[in-house]
């Protein structure tokens, strides 16, 4: 199963940051989604001043350019 590099980008007034995971999965659409489901678990363990930006998923084949980035303005809980 190809794998995937997860970055998720977080925020909090003048300092960004992010966490990066590595995934297994089937495709980049299954690797998004697995993505999303890791961001509402970070979101559980985040105080509200957090903001979560964005998130890229993308492939770690360096010879070629398979990505996604989803945008979010979304606060931790």
């Amino acid at each position: 199963m190809p794998l995937f590099s997860l970055d998720i980008e977080k925020s909090i007034p003048g300092e960004f940051w992010t966490n990066r995971y590595i995934l297994n999965s089937p495709d980049l659409a299954s690797a998004v989604t697995v993505g999303n489901q890791i961001v509402s678990i970070e979101r559980a363990v985040h105080k509200p001043g957090v903001t979560f930006t964005r998130y890229r998923v993308s492939d770690i084949d360096p010879t070629t350019d398979v990505y996604s980035i989803l945008a979010h303005a979304l606060p931790g809980l």
